[in-house]
């Protein structure tokens, strides 16, 4: 089979960096790819690889141009850091130190053989020094004598204060403490004993004589059971009544001893606000019960009608166990 040859020139894909910053084509994997960077054709072309994945502009350079290797060079010796009292970094010529164009360092003057009494304010400062103890550590808070002193004041056992009462107060009167560790003594007063008992930290106040004999008539007692039934039973009391002078229903309530009962015997002092003018009066105290007024032997009628009340008065009655006896007035 003849061969045949073909004249042809192959042209890599070409263009210029402005055209290839906003390009999104996808190179094939192992394409190459020229970006010109000057319109100068003796400035060579920056080349990238394709990788079947990324744009252009997202894939690194496979190559350098010259410029930029010296670039990278220069910045770095740019960056090489200045040498200072506290940071090491580039070596700068100066004193006893040179350094040639090669970049090698010499060492002028390798006399500099220093001791401790040569050097000024040395030996000062090493004396100053806190020794490090093994075990302990040092620390910013000094302890000084004034705290040594007072730690050595506090007794062995001691505790935190603890609440305590600096003042008793009794009725008007205030007792203060004098001191820290002042006592406070406690007196017993009349009919009173005082057991103290130190084991349990207490204090037992009793009466004695406390047992009293009834009053008499001639000697101060305490009053008997016999004597408050009869006090109970002294059946008096004093009312008042505001009923209108024409009705013969009065109505009277008492105030005060809340012991009266409607018994015979029983007395109650009456004032009235209206003089009465109703013939056979009646009256019920404390809701008893409607019960008639006589005056001597009779009912109380038209002659004698404010003895069953008369204004500014009190009137004084007594209950014979049927009615209600009218015995005199009393003037207010």
């Amino acid at each position: 089979m003849a061969n045949t040859t073909l004249n042809s020139r192959i042209v890599l894909c070409s263009k210029d960096s402005t055209t290839w910053a906003s390009n999104s084509t996808v190179a094939l994997r192992g394409e190459v790819m020229l970006e010109w960077t000057s319109t100068d054709y003796n400035v060579p072309p920056k080349i990238k690889v394709g990788d079947g994945v990324h744009t252009f502009a997202q894939l690194p350079y496979a190559t350098l141009t010259e410029t930029e290797i010296r670039n990278i060079i220069t910045q770095a010796a740019y960056n090489l850091q200045v040498a200072t009292d506290s940071v090491l970094g580039g070596i700068l010529s100066g004193g006893d130190i040179t350094v040639n164009s090669s970049g090698v360092v010499s060492v002028n003057d390798n006399s500099h053989n220093h001791t401790i009494a040569n050097v000024t304010n040395l030996q000062t400062t090493l004396d100053g020094k806190v020794d490090k103890v093994t075990g302990k550590q040092l620390s910013t808070e000094d302890f000084t004598t004034g705290l040594k002193n007072k730690l050595e004041g506090i007794a062995t056992g001691a505790e935190v204060n603890q609440n305590a009462f600096s003042n008793i107060t009794v009725g008007s009167t205030t007792i203060a403490a004098d001191a820290k560790t002042d006592t406070l003594t406690i007196v017993a007063g009349d009919n009173i004993t005082l057991t103290p008992d130190a084991t349990n930290d207490q204090l037992t106040i009793a009466a004695t004589d406390t047992t009293y004999s009834n009053a008499t008539t001639s000697a101060a007692g305490l009053m008997s059971a016999t004597d408050k039934t009869k006090l109970n039973a002294t059946n008096i009391a004093y009312g008042t009544c505001s009923t209108g002078a024409s009705t013969a229903a009065k109505e009277i309530t008492i105030s005060g001893n809340t012991n009266w009962a409607l018994t015979a015997g029983a007395m109650i002092a009456v004032k009235f606000t209206n003089t009465n003018s109703a013939n056979n009066p009646t009256f019920n105290v404390n809701s008893t019960g409607a019960k008639s007024v006589w005056y001597n032997t009779g009912l109380i009628t038209t002659s004698n009608l404010n003895k069953a009340g008369y204004a500014s008065r009190i009137s004084n009655y007594v209950y014979d166990g049927t009615q209600y006896v009218f015995v005199g007035w009393s003037y207010d």
